[in-house]
């Protein structure tokens, strides 16, 4: 679907609209709160307490749905909450040290987010590791020089350009996810995205006005930042809903995906029972005893299984699958998953050779579904798994149900199908 510059202005003005909602009431609680100690106090800590809110929220996002999108956005958010609450837990002025921290753990906030720009994410992803071990890195080495040397504060002049690198940096990576979520329809990042606009705005503010690097003192900036916060939350909240009820869909897919499944295995074993021939006898032989106990399926019986059958429709199959591996994995439903990759080669890739492969690595069960037919475009492999046309978004949601894993990787020549399973516990 084309990009117009009408949509484009369009889809984030949701934001836009909340996040003027959000600061409405952030000033309407700059204005009430600050009468006594305990409400100055209060106003101190919310901001921090919503962003750990919003954190906990988005981490429970990233936890049901496995993306690694959401994993990163909950990581920017996480590091950004030490921000208010170094600031905000440390009683009277503000040091220069903890401002400098209060930067560091921006900067890494904004490392963090600026990986969601990427197109696609890669499983396993190192960056995110290293972005934030070298912010932690510099967070104990500020925290140790203020234990060193107390008397000893950094230049006011590295303390400065550290704030003005970090929320400089927060607006532009902002800005630029704002953009990117609303190119590709991610309302997650196109949410945060502003909220990050609204924090940067917030300590723009703060230093034009004169007040220290990293510090929010003022009303406007302080209804600035309560406003972001509150939309972190906000935007927290809708995705884990929207998460939820895409997880729900999903299952009720997947379960009527494996009632099809059975109605299918009766039709197959009328099929064959029609059937006249030895090789119709070897068939239902196969059927009659491939059953497994409901904790955990033998795969090679099953493979040889599907390839006999298979082959059968006009297929070709080869086998190289270890022996004795057992997954941690119903028959049926392994049946299942591995049924709509074969089906899927012979509708996507008719005529084209296909590999079943399975073997123990790293303390698991790999299987590969590999053929050496057209494949998928570079970077396809995430859109391919988000519709349900190639039976691949079922396949890939069985397969996290059980614990295991579902890879599509582009071949030099094909594609290959990954399920990586848990082995089955004996006893």
């Amino acid at each position: 679907m084309p990009i117009t510059v009408r949509g484009l202005v369009r889809a984030p003005l949701v934001e836009v609209a909340a996040l003027a909602a959000c600061v409405a009431v952030g000033a309407l609680a700059v204005v009430l709160l600050p009468h006594d100690p305990v409400g100055v106090g209060v106003l101190h800590h919310l901001p921090a307490d919503l962003a750990v809110v919003a954190a906990a929220l988005l981490a429970a996002a990233a936890g049901t749905s496995g993306n690694p999108r959401t994993r990163l956005v909950a990581a920017a958010v996480a590091a950004y909450v030490t921000v208010p609450l170094l600031l905000r837990g440390v009683p009277g002025e503000v040091e220069q040290f903890w401002l400098l921290a209060a930067s560091t753990a921006a900067l890494g906030s904004v490392g963090l987010l600026a990986l969601t720009l990427r197109t696609a994410v890669p499983r396993p992803d190192r960056a995110p590791l290293l972005i934030g071990g070298l912010a932690t890195a510099l967070l104990i080495a500020v925290v140790v020089a203020r234990a060193v040397a107390p008397d000893a504060p950094p230049s006011s002049w590295l303390v400065l350009g550290a704030g003005m690198l970090a929320w400089s940096g927060a607006g532009a990576v902002g800005m630029l996810v704002t953009v990117s979520g609303t190119l590709h329809g991610r309302v997650l990042p196109r949410r945060v995205g502003v909220a990050f606009v609204a924090l940067a705005a917030a300590h723009a503010i703060a230093l034009v006005s004169g007040t220290a690097p990293g510090a929010v003192d003022g009303p406007v900036g302080q209804a600035l930042q309560l406003g972001a916060a509150l939309l972190l939350v906000w935007a927290a909240a809708g995705h884990l809903a929207a998460t939820v009820d895409g997880v729900r869909d999903r299952l009720a897919a997947a379960d009527a995906a494996l009632a099809a499944a059975a109605d299918r295995e009766e039709e197959l074993r009328a099929a064959v029972a029609a059937l006249p021939g030895p090789e119709a006898g070897e068939l239902r032989r196969l059927l009659d005893e491939r059953e497994d106990p409901p904790d955990g399926a033998a795969v090679a019986p099953l493979l040889r299984d599907l390839a006999v059958v298979h082959r059968s429709s006009g297929l070709a199959v080869d086998l190289d699958v270890d022996p004795d591996l057992r997954v941690g994995m119903d028959h049926w439903a392994l049946g299942q998953v591995l049924t709509n990759l074969l089906v899927n080669c012979e509708r996507h890739a008719p005529g084209a050779h296909v590999w079943l492969r399975a073997r123990r690595e790293n303390g698991r069960v790999r299987l590969e579904v590999a053929d050496d037919g057209p494949g998928l475009p570079e970077g396809a492999a995430p859109e391919v798994l988000r519709r349900d046309g190639h039976g691949l978004a079922t396949a890939a949601e069985i397969v996290n149900r059980y614990g295991g894993t579902f890879t599509l990787i582009s071949a030099e020549r094909g594609c290959i199908a990954a399920l990586e399973l848990p082995v089955q516990r004996i006893g």
